[in-house]
Order: structure tokens, then C-alpha cells, then sequence
């Protein structure tokens, strides 16, 4: 986990900000019958 927040943090220290864009939903059924909703997005890469 703390390279994923790591990851998150740095981009936006050396002035790189990230966009993202919902492009589609993706649904998963688990064992006990729930159905779970994901949202499915590309991300972009800007300066600020």
C-alpha cells in the first residue's frame, strides 16, 4: 500500500497532475450473491 500512495503523492510534487475519465463500469457477482460495481477509467498525464 505504500508504494501505491507513494505513487500517488510524487507525480504530483514534480508538478505532473493526472486526469481521469470514466470509460465503462465493470460488474462482478461475489459468493454471497452481491454484485459489485466498478468504474473502468483511463487516466492522462498534465502538466500544472
Amino acid at each position: 500500500m505504500f508504494r501505491r500512495v507513494r505513487s500517488l503523492w510524487l507525480p504530483g510534487e514534480r508538478g505532473i497532475g493526472v486526469v481521469g475519465r470514466v470509460t465503462g463500469y465493470v460488474h462482478m457477482w461475489d459468493k454471497g450473491g452481491h454484485l459489485w460495481v466498478f468504474s473502468r477509467m483511463t487516466f492522462t498525464t498534465v502538466p500544472f
